[in-house]
């Protein structure tokens, strides 16, 4: 049935929904490159998830750099917004509204700002976000990506090479078609904006626990390795017994400490952590403030190296220039995907395998050759992989 409901919509779509929009937005296609410097105000769609919009700062950063008089707006989702709340390439960071009354007022004011060009990097999903870049900019430039049927909602749909390179190449190559500028590769860093109070959160955590930034090379407490074992879904987060294997040899090591984060909104998991932290000696870290993702990137900031199945923290680990050990399944391990601009190694589940599958032996070794690889040591310092 399920199958069946799944191919009647899918129908629908092609055969009455696409066609109808296609009449409705009647946008004029143009391949001509847009001057940059013609360009007064700019609406960028972000309101998916944490790590799109980590991947998205470095394009916020080159079109600022571009055009210094540019206004750069940024539509993004609750979950996501504080990654750019401190950004200084940011002039308007809006949050999309989630209900109905709530969005229509949202789209007459998004309307009055007249925007030049409206981007939209949400890639999975482009029937809405065109159908919003219509209703926001009528008279403004929108750039998509994505098939052929998704042209009439925008002036130009650029053909990426999808999950034969890193995202961040993605919206690169949209952003030089659109504007027919090159690129330095070296500008392409992400960046997290950190505010005051949430490192000093951090550190104010730190201190009780007797840990250490790895920048603080003097202090006579630890460095830490930062573990986070909680994916996207149940299917890609280690199990318990995946996480006991790994921690009960992380935490033979003598010259760091292990912290492990909380899994958010994971009642279960969270118990089962404590309980283990009582046995295994590691610190459980729990984000306690209104600015959680920038306790994350601080915390991650001052980590030796970071050990993680879930994209995003990998992206946070990128962000901040700490050393990270992904781990994942094929299906989530694409060159979209992959840390950037930092040392990295992957942990591969088989083909057909889950990362909650992969043999704890396999993670334990994967752990191990990393760790000795960052801190240059001898893997005999983890007697508990043995």
């Amino acid at each position: 049935m399920k199958k069946f409901l799944e191919l009647l919509a899918r129908t629908f779509r092609n055969s009455v929904a696409y066609p109808l929009l296609r009449l409705i937005f009647r946008n004029a296609p143009s391949d001509a490159p847009i001057d940059l410097n013609h360009v007064n105000r700019i609406l960028i769609f972000r309101y998916d998830r944490i790590g799109d919009m980590i991947v998205t700062t470095p394009i916020l950063r080159i079109l600022k750099r571009r055009n210094p008089n540019i206004r750069i707006d940024v539509l993004a989702s609750r979950s996501n917004a504080e990654i750019v709340q401190l950004n200084p390439s940011v002039d308007n960071l809006r949050i999309l509204e989630t209900n109905w009354f709530g969005l229509i007022r949202q789209v007459g004011n998004l309307r009055k700002q007249r925007y030049d060009v409206v981007l939209n990097f949400i890639f999975n999903r482009t029937t809405g976000p065109g159908i919003l870049a219509n209703l926001i900019a009528p008279h403004g430039y929108k750039v998509g990506q994505g098939p052929d049927r998704y042209a009439s909602y925008f002036n130009r749909l650029i053909k990426v090479r999808r999950f034969e390179q890193h995202m961040l190449e993605s919206y690169v190559s949209m952003i030089e078609q659109t504007f027919g500028i090159s690129i330095d590769r070296h500008e392409l860093t992400f960046e997290i904006g950190v505010a005051a109070d949430s490192r000093r959160t951090v550190d104010e955590w730190l201190e009780k626990q007797l840990l250490r930034r790895s920048s603080q090379s003097k202090s006579p407490r630890f460095p830490y390795i930062v573990f986070n074992p909680s994916g996207k879904d149940v299917d890609r987060s280690l199990g318990i017994h995946q996480i006991e294997a790994l921690v009960k040899s992380l935490v033979g090591a003598s010259r760091f400490r292990l912290v492990v984060l909380a899994s958010p909104g994971n009642v279960v998991m969270n118990e089962a952590l404590r309980g283990k932290a009582e046995i295994h000696k590691f610190s459980l870290y729990e984000t306690r403030s209104s600015r959680p993702l920038g306790e994350l990137a601080s915390l991650i900031e001052g980590a030796v190296l970071v050990i993680s199945p879930d994209t995003s923290i990998v992206h946070f680990a990128s962000a901040m220039q700490t050393p990270v050990l992904a781990i994942y399944a094929p299906m989530n391990a694409s060159q979209e995907w992959l840390p950037h601009g930092v040392t990295y190694d992957v942990v591969m589940a088989r083909e057909n395998q889950r990362v909650s599958e992969i043999e704890p032996q396999v993670l334990i070794e994967g752990a191990v050759r990393f760790v000795a690889r960052v801190l240059d040591e001898d893997v005999a310092i983890f007697p508990e992989s043995k």
